[in-house]
């Protein structure tokens, strides 16, 4: 299988994807990258039951695209006609974390500090601590 005449707007690709057999193509599957709860994915791969031996195309995209809108259509000339959608909501993979999260196991306990310490060791604490949340 073999993706031709690729056209992109602002909210779809379109293209046909031409299917190199001398049998007409039957059983056609389309899956993606797909993870919930996103309703999107960047990597959608078309497969076909029969004939066999007809290897599956995957195909990537710089838009994540609608998995549930997909239209593939299996057509006489042994192609298969495609439109994804954009998915133009939906900027971020559902794993994407814009703030760093603490790992609570890894900060240490406070160390109660003895009045008979010197004001110095007290600056360097509060320095450390102002370096540390000024980010």
């Amino acid at each position: 299988m073999e993706a031709e005449n690729c056209q992109e707007s602002p909210k779809d690709f379109i293209f046909n994807i031409s299917v190199h057999t001398k049998d007409f193509p039957k059983g056609l599957n389309v899956s993606s990258d797909q993870l919930r709860p996103c309703e999107a994915g960047h990597k959608i791969t078309f497969s076909i039951a029969e004939p066999q031996g007809v290897q599956p195309l995957t195909l990537c995209f710089p838009y994540p695209v609608l998995v549930d809108c997909i239209e593939a259509t299996l057509l006489a000339d042994r192609s298969i006609q495609v439109v994804l959608k954009k998915a133009l909501n939906e900027p971020w993979p559902y794993d994407f974390n814009l703030k760093p999260t603490w790992d609570v196991d890894k900060f240490k306990l406070w160390k109660d500090l003895n009045p008979n310490d010197n004001v110095s060791k007290l600056y360097i604490l509060m320095s450390l601590f102002k370096r540390a949340f000024s980010d």
